[in-house]
Protein backbone atom coordinates (compact mmCIF):
# COMPACT_ATOMS: atom_id res chain seq x y z
CA UNK A 1 0.00 0.00 0.00
CA UNK A 2 1.05 3.74 -0.66
CA UNK A 3 -0.01 6.87 0.57
CA UNK A 4 -0.34 9.48 -2.49
CA UNK A 5 0.65 12.90 -2.07
CA UNK A 6 1.12 15.64 -4.61
CA UNK A 7 1.89 19.09 -3.16
CA UNK A 8 3.55 20.80 -5.97
CA UNK A 9 2.14 22.56 -8.90
CA UNK A 10 4.67 21.49 -11.26
CA UNK A 11 6.89 18.76 -10.53
CA UNK A 12 8.63 16.00 -12.24
CA UNK A 13 9.02 12.68 -10.49
CA UNK A 14 12.31 11.86 -11.90
CA UNK A 15 13.77 15.28 -10.81
CA UNK A 16 15.90 14.14 -7.83
CA UNK A 17 19.33 12.92 -7.48
CA UNK A 18 19.60 10.83 -4.60
CA UNK A 19 17.15 8.18 -2.85
CA UNK A 20 16.86 7.54 0.76
CA UNK A 21 15.46 4.72 2.24
CA UNK A 22 14.43 4.91 6.12
CA UNK A 23 12.71 2.26 8.12
CA UNK A 24 10.22 3.13 11.24
CA UNK A 25 10.44 0.52 13.61
CA UNK A 26 8.48 0.09 17.07
CA UNK A 27 5.74 -1.40 19.10
CA UNK A 28 2.16 -1.73 17.36
CA UNK A 29 0.00 1.34 18.12
CA UNK A 30 2.97 3.42 18.99
CA UNK A 31 2.25 6.08 16.17
CA UNK A 32 4.63 5.12 13.50
CA UNK A 33 2.17 5.21 10.77
CA UNK A 34 0.32 8.52 11.94
CA UNK A 35 4.50 10.02 12.65
CA UNK A 36 4.51 9.34 8.94
CA UNK A 37 1.38 10.53 7.25
CA UNK A 38 1.84 13.64 9.29
CA UNK A 39 4.99 14.30 8.09
CA UNK A 40 4.63 13.63 4.38
CA UNK A 41 0.47 14.87 3.88
CA UNK A 42 -0.31 16.64 7.46
CA UNK A 43 -2.56 14.26 7.81
CA UNK A 44 -3.64 12.72 11.51
CA UNK A 45 -6.17 9.44 12.58
CA UNK A 46 -7.11 9.34 16.20
CA UNK A 47 -8.40 5.65 16.10
CA UNK A 48 -5.60 3.30 15.60
CA UNK A 49 -5.03 0.47 13.53
CA UNK A 50 -2.24 -1.45 12.49
CA UNK A 51 -0.04 -2.46 9.95
CA UNK A 52 0.01 -5.44 9.06
CA UNK A 53 3.40 -5.27 5.79
CA UNK A 54 5.72 -2.18 4.67
CA UNK A 55 3.93 0.38 3.66
CA UNK A 56 5.77 2.92 1.53
CA UNK A 57 5.27 6.84 1.73
CA UNK A 58 7.48 8.86 -0.28
CA UNK A 59 8.56 12.88 0.30
CA UNK A 60 11.14 15.11 -1.72
CA UNK A 61 13.46 16.94 -0.02
CA UNK A 62 15.61 20.01 -1.30
CA UNK A 63 19.39 20.63 0.14
CA UNK A 64 22.15 22.73 -0.24
CA UNK A 65 24.94 20.03 -2.10
CA UNK A 66 25.36 20.69 -5.52
CA UNK A 67 24.79 16.90 -5.82
CA UNK A 68 22.26 16.28 -3.73
CA UNK A 69 19.79 19.42 -4.98
CA UNK A 70 16.72 17.23 -4.85
CA UNK A 71 16.54 14.03 -2.57
CA UNK A 72 13.56 11.41 -2.41
CA UNK A 73 12.74 9.84 1.11
CA UNK A 74 11.28 6.60 0.76
CA UNK A 75 10.01 6.02 4.31
CA UNK A 76 8.52 2.54 5.31
CA UNK A 77 6.20 2.03 7.90
CA UNK A 78 6.07 -1.55 9.21
CA UNK A 79 3.90 -3.59 11.61
CA UNK A 80 4.69 -3.61 15.36
CA UNK A 81 3.78 -7.36 15.84
CA UNK A 82 6.13 -10.16 15.54
CA UNK A 83 4.18 -12.74 13.63
CA UNK A 84 3.24 -9.95 10.98
CA UNK A 85 6.60 -8.73 10.73
CA UNK A 86 9.00 -11.46 10.32
CA UNK A 87 6.54 -12.83 7.25
CA UNK A 88 6.07 -9.36 5.80
CA UNK A 89 7.93 -6.91 6.73
CA UNK A 90 11.74 -8.21 7.21
CA UNK A 91 12.28 -7.45 3.54
CA UNK A 92 12.00 -3.35 3.75
CA UNK A 93 14.09 -3.19 6.13
CA UNK A 94 17.32 -4.54 4.66
CA UNK A 95 19.41 -1.86 3.31
CA UNK A 96 18.37 1.14 4.48
CA UNK A 97 20.16 4.12 5.15
CA UNK A 98 18.12 5.59 7.92
CA UNK A 99 16.22 4.11 11.06
CA UNK A 100 13.94 5.57 13.36
CA UNK A 101 13.06 3.25 16.71
CA UNK A 102 9.69 4.33 17.76
CA UNK A 103 8.48 3.97 21.19
CA UNK A 104 5.01 5.48 23.17
CA UNK A 105 5.74 7.83 25.23
CA UNK A 106 2.91 6.75 27.61
CA UNK A 107 4.05 2.58 27.28
CA UNK A 108 6.59 2.08 29.07
CA UNK A 109 7.23 -1.34 27.46
CA UNK A 110 7.27 -0.06 24.16
CA UNK A 111 10.27 1.37 25.25
CA UNK A 112 11.60 -1.23 26.77
CA UNK A 113 11.29 -3.17 23.58
CA UNK A 114 13.40 -0.47 21.54
CA UNK A 115 16.81 -3.21 22.21
CA UNK A 116 14.78 -5.80 20.58
CA UNK A 117 13.66 -3.54 17.74
CA UNK A 118 17.09 -2.07 17.08
CA UNK A 119 18.63 -5.52 17.40
CA UNK A 120 16.40 -6.28 13.19
CA UNK A 121 18.36 -3.34 11.74
CA UNK A 122 19.70 -4.61 8.33
CA UNK A 123 22.41 -2.27 6.77
CA UNK A 124 26.39 -1.93 6.81
CA UNK A 125 25.98 1.95 7.76
CA UNK A 126 22.63 3.51 8.34
CA UNK A 127 21.81 6.84 11.20
CA UNK A 128 19.75 5.94 13.30
CA UNK A 129 17.09 8.00 15.69
CA UNK A 130 15.06 7.39 18.54
CA UNK A 131 11.78 9.07 18.87
CA UNK A 132 9.05 8.84 21.49
CA UNK A 133 5.66 9.85 19.97
CA UNK A 134 2.53 11.20 22.43
CA UNK A 135 4.61 13.93 23.86
CA UNK A 136 1.09 15.90 24.14
CA UNK A 137 0.06 13.54 26.34
CA UNK A 138 2.55 14.75 29.40
CA UNK A 139 -0.07 13.37 32.75
CA UNK A 140 0.06 9.90 31.18
CA UNK A 141 4.07 9.80 30.76
CA UNK A 142 5.95 6.73 31.24
CA UNK A 143 9.71 7.64 29.90
CA UNK A 144 11.57 10.30 30.37
CA UNK A 145 13.51 12.64 28.13
CA UNK A 146 16.63 11.41 30.02
CA UNK A 147 16.06 8.04 29.65
CA UNK A 148 15.49 8.61 25.90
CA UNK A 149 18.85 10.02 25.79
CA UNK A 150 20.62 7.21 27.82
CA UNK A 151 19.39 4.60 25.71
CA UNK A 152 21.11 6.81 22.70
CA UNK A 153 24.27 6.55 24.34
CA UNK A 154 23.84 2.85 25.89
CA UNK A 155 23.02 1.83 22.07
CA UNK A 156 25.82 3.86 20.89
CA UNK A 157 28.09 1.60 22.86
CA UNK A 158 26.69 -1.34 21.86
CA UNK A 159 27.06 -0.92 18.40
CA UNK A 160 30.51 0.46 18.68
CA UNK A 161 31.31 -2.86 21.02
CA UNK A 162 29.98 -5.55 18.10
CA UNK A 163 31.86 -3.24 15.63
CA UNK A 164 28.54 -1.58 13.75
CA UNK A 165 29.26 1.29 11.65
CA UNK A 166 25.86 2.62 12.44
CA UNK A 167 25.07 5.81 14.12
CA UNK A 168 22.92 6.56 17.05
CA UNK A 169 22.54 10.45 16.20
CA UNK A 170 19.98 11.33 19.00
CA UNK A 171 16.36 11.50 20.66
CA UNK A 172 13.43 13.50 19.36
CA UNK A 173 9.66 13.61 21.61
CA UNK A 174 7.04 14.28 19.32
CA UNK A 175 3.12 14.76 19.15
CA UNK A 176 1.50 13.61 16.01
CA UNK A 177 -1.29 15.01 16.72
CA UNK A 178 -0.61 18.60 17.23
CA UNK A 179 2.85 18.16 14.66
CA UNK A 180 5.27 18.81 17.46
CA UNK A 181 9.02 17.94 16.52
CA UNK A 182 8.18 16.01 13.60
CA UNK A 183 9.03 17.58 10.70
CA UNK A 184 12.38 18.20 13.13
CA UNK A 185 12.85 14.29 13.60
CA UNK A 186 12.70 13.79 9.66
CA UNK A 187 15.10 16.67 9.09
CA UNK A 188 17.07 15.52 11.69
CA UNK A 189 17.93 11.97 9.78
CA UNK A 190 18.00 13.32 6.61
CA UNK A 191 20.64 15.87 7.16
CA UNK A 192 22.44 12.88 8.80
CA UNK A 193 22.36 11.07 6.32
CA UNK A 194 23.44 13.60 3.93
CA UNK A 195 26.59 14.72 5.46
CA UNK A 196 27.11 10.93 5.53
CA UNK A 197 26.77 10.46 1.98
CA UNK A 198 27.96 13.81 1.12
CA UNK A 199 31.17 14.78 2.94
CA UNK A 200 32.35 18.72 2.97
CA UNK A 201 34.66 19.28 0.19
CA UNK A 202 37.90 20.62 1.65
CA UNK A 203 37.23 24.40 0.51
CA UNK A 204 33.16 24.89 0.89
CA UNK A 205 31.40 28.02 -0.22
CA UNK A 206 30.00 30.20 2.85
CA UNK A 207 26.67 29.71 2.55
CA UNK A 208 23.65 31.85 3.77
CA UNK A 209 20.96 28.97 5.18
CA UNK A 210 17.33 29.39 7.01
CA UNK A 211 16.30 26.32 9.00
CA UNK A 212 13.92 24.26 7.40
CA UNK A 213 10.59 24.73 9.64
CA UNK A 214 10.97 28.38 8.55
CA UNK A 215 11.22 27.64 5.08
CA UNK A 216 8.59 25.43 5.42
CA UNK A 217 6.05 27.10 7.77
CA UNK A 218 5.92 29.93 4.85
CA UNK A 219 6.12 27.53 2.36
CA UNK A 220 2.86 25.94 3.92
CA UNK A 221 0.99 29.03 4.67
CA UNK A 222 1.68 30.05 0.62
CA UNK A 223 -0.12 26.66 0.18
CA UNK A 224 -2.81 27.07 2.26
CA UNK A 225 -3.82 30.78 0.85
CA UNK A 226 -3.85 29.92 -2.47
CA UNK A 227 -3.84 25.98 -2.84
CA UNK A 228 -1.08 25.52 -5.41
CA UNK A 229 -1.12 22.00 -4.95
CA UNK A 230 -0.58 20.35 -7.77
CA UNK A 231 -4.06 20.72 -10.09
CA UNK A 232 -6.17 23.47 -11.36
CA UNK A 233 -8.86 23.06 -9.21
CA UNK A 234 -8.40 25.57 -6.70
CA UNK A 235 -10.95 28.18 -6.06
CA UNK A 236 -8.36 30.63 -7.25
CA UNK A 237 -8.02 29.02 -10.47
CA UNK A 238 -11.40 29.69 -11.46
CA UNK A 239 -10.63 33.67 -11.74
CA UNK A 240 -8.96 35.61 -14.52
CA UNK A 241 -6.03 33.91 -17.06
CA UNK A 242 -6.80 30.98 -15.23
CA UNK A 243 -4.49 31.14 -11.90
CA UNK A 244 -1.51 33.13 -14.09
CA UNK A 245 0.08 34.40 -10.85
CA UNK A 246 -0.53 31.13 -9.28
CA UNK A 247 1.72 29.51 -11.50
CA UNK A 248 4.13 32.25 -10.92
CA UNK A 249 3.86 31.37 -6.94
CA UNK A 250 3.81 28.11 -6.88
CA UNK A 251 7.21 27.91 -9.48
CA UNK A 252 8.80 31.29 -6.91
CA UNK A 253 8.08 28.92 -3.79
CA UNK A 254 9.40 25.75 -6.15
CA UNK A 255 12.64 27.57 -6.99
CA UNK A 256 13.34 29.34 -3.78
CA UNK A 257 14.85 28.83 -0.61
CA UNK A 258 14.83 32.17 0.68
CA UNK A 259 12.60 33.88 3.34
CA UNK A 260 12.96 37.37 1.66
CA UNK A 261 13.49 36.56 -1.36
CA UNK A 262 10.16 34.75 -1.36
CA UNK A 263 8.23 37.26 0.11
CA UNK A 264 9.76 40.10 -2.18
CA UNK A 265 8.66 38.14 -4.94
CA UNK A 266 4.99 37.87 -3.76
CA UNK A 267 4.65 41.40 -3.23
CA UNK A 268 5.35 41.79 -6.59
CA UNK A 269 3.16 38.96 -7.95
CA UNK A 270 0.38 40.81 -5.85
CA UNK A 271 1.46 44.16 -7.44
CA UNK A 272 0.92 42.71 -11.17
CA UNK A 273 -2.52 41.32 -10.07
CA UNK A 274 -3.84 44.34 -8.85
CA UNK A 275 -2.21 46.58 -11.73
CA UNK A 276 -4.42 43.86 -13.86
CA UNK A 277 -7.12 44.14 -12.21
CA UNK A 278 -7.23 40.15 -11.76
CA UNK A 279 -9.18 38.64 -8.47
CA UNK A 280 -11.03 41.88 -7.80
CA UNK A 281 -14.10 41.44 -5.79
CA UNK A 282 -16.38 43.85 -3.78
CA UNK A 283 -19.85 44.79 -3.19
CA UNK A 284 -21.28 45.32 -7.31
CA UNK A 285 -24.23 47.75 -7.21
CA UNK A 286 -27.59 45.64 -8.84
CA UNK A 287 -28.45 48.84 -10.53
CA UNK A 288 -24.99 50.30 -12.40
CA UNK A 289 -23.11 46.84 -12.31
CA UNK A 290 -20.37 48.94 -10.60
CA UNK A 291 -18.20 47.20 -8.45
CA UNK A 292 -17.99 49.47 -4.93
CA UNK A 293 -15.19 49.32 -3.04
CA UNK A 294 -12.93 46.98 -5.12
CA UNK A 295 -10.09 45.05 -3.40
CA UNK A 296 -7.81 42.56 -4.54
CA UNK A 297 -8.39 39.58 -2.75
CA UNK A 298 -4.62 37.70 -4.58
CA UNK A 299 -2.85 41.05 -3.12
CA UNK A 300 -5.20 41.06 0.44
CA UNK A 301 -3.71 37.55 1.06
CA UNK A 302 -0.19 38.60 0.19
CA UNK A 303 -0.09 40.99 2.50
CA UNK A 304 -1.37 38.85 5.53
CA UNK A 305 1.40 36.68 4.86
CA UNK A 306 4.25 39.07 4.39
CA UNK A 307 3.27 41.30 7.63
CA UNK A 308 3.16 37.55 9.43
CA UNK A 309 6.57 36.71 8.25
CA UNK A 310 8.67 39.65 7.62
CA UNK A 311 9.43 40.44 10.63
CA UNK A 312 10.57 37.01 11.95
CA UNK A 313 14.23 36.58 12.78
CA UNK A 314 15.97 33.62 10.68
CA UNK A 315 16.77 30.94 12.88
CA UNK A 316 20.45 30.76 14.47
CA UNK A 317 19.71 26.56 13.38
CA UNK A 318 21.90 25.66 10.12
CA UNK A 319 20.45 22.41 8.20
CA UNK A 320 21.50 21.61 4.77
CA UNK A 321 17.93 20.88 4.05
CA UNK A 322 16.08 23.85 2.59
CA UNK A 323 12.42 22.70 1.06
CA UNK A 324 10.00 20.02 1.33
CA UNK A 325 7.60 18.90 -1.04
CA UNK A 326 5.48 15.52 -1.66
CA UNK A 327 4.42 13.46 -3.58
CA UNK A 328 4.01 9.03 -3.18
CA UNK A 329 4.02 6.47 -5.45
Amino acid sequence: MSYEHEEQLVFNDEDYQQLFKIVLLGDNNVGKTNLITRYCSDTFREEKRSTSGGELSCKIVSSNFSNASRVKLHIYDTPGQQRFFSANASGHVMGALGYILVCDLTNRKSFENLTEWAQKIQSEEASILIVGTHSDQESLREVTTQELNDFKDTLNKSMKAEGEKHVCIGAVEVSSKDSTNVAEAFIKITTSILKRLNPPTENPQPQNLQSLTEIEALKAEIQKHFGVKGSYTSKWFKDAQRGTQLIKVANLINDSNDVVQILNGLKKIAQEAQTNHEFISGWRNPITGELINPTCRFKNSVDEIVKKYSDKKPSNEKSPLLNTSYQNH
